[in-house]
């Protein structure tokens, strides 16, 4: 301790000495979660292991992991029953202690569509699971996505109702904004192939309540007209597969000649 212009200074000097080693783990995954394959793969990825050096970040780490897994896994009720670090500075040894109890996996139960301008029966088609699935979060985020992706919507919320479980089995309730149901399109411009030219067009998002659409545009220039159409019919899969109908009319004016 020294006194530096009528400032008391403190230096210290700190031996850490050598890093103290994991020499035992016990991380256990209790209940039927055991067998859960996700939570096997997980546990082999783990930072903290035997040989490693103790850091209590990779600790805390560890158990985060887990807590993050049950809750995208759907155990929903999950808790860490045992959570220890046992230091022995005598042998100058570290174990850790987890055993992590995810309880009862939840299922998602009836999936309720409350969107009047569709059928309930072809917003289904959007979801990969069905009621009876195991819970998982990214499929809830999944079919949010893709309803987003459809264009049918403005806004879409799909919330689960744990006020309503039943024998473990989730609620699932899909509210949603639909956009206009007509989109109109204009353009102005000029290109030196085209001369002056003018594009218009009209689509109609909803046709009937199982997503069929409609669209038509228009190209006007001084070299050429033409007029198309397309009527768009979902399949099975509406995020990929559609059948389309196309007609269109074109006429071109060039050197003098028409077709």
């Amino acid at each position: 301790l020294t006194r530096v212009d009528e400032v008391w200074v403190a230096r210290y000097v700190v031996t850490p000495g050598p890093p103290l080693k994991i020499t035992a783990v016990d991380v256990q995954i209790l209940g039927s979660a055991a067998q859960d394959a996700e939570f096997q793969r997980l546990l082999r990825k783990l930072p903290v292991a035997v040989g490693n050096t103790l850091e209590h970040a990779q600790y805390e780490e560890s158990k985060s992991a887990l807590m993050q897994l049950a809750t995208e896994r759907g155990y929903l009720d999950a808790q860490i029953e045992t959570s220890e670090i046992r230091v022995d500075l005598e042998s100058y040894s570290a174990a850790i202690v987890i055993h992590f109890n995810p309880g009862e996996r939840y299922r998602f139960g009836t999936i309720k569509f409350d969107v009047p301008e569709f059928e309930a029966e072809f917003l289904q088609r959007y979801a990969t699971f069905a009621e009876g699935d195991g819970y998982t979060f990214t499929a809830l985020l999944d079919l949010q996505n893709a309803l987003t992706d459809s264009d049918y919507f403005s806004q879409i919320e799909v919330k689960t109702r744990r006020d309503l479980v039943q024998n473990y089995m989730i609620p699932v309730e899909v509210t949603a904004v639909p956009r206009d149901r007509t989109r109109y399109t204009l353009g102005l411009g000029y290109g030196t192939d085209t001369g002056a030219r003018a594009t218009a067009g009209v689509e109609r998002r909803r046709v009937t309540r199982d997503g069929h659409r409609w669209r038509a545009d228009a190209k006007i220039s001084e070299i050429s007209n033409s007029l198309s159409t397309r009527y768009f019919i979902p399949l099975d899969n509406p995020r990929t597969d559609q059948f389309t109908v196309t007609a269109g009319y074109e006429n071109q004016r060039l050197a003098g000649n028409t077709s």
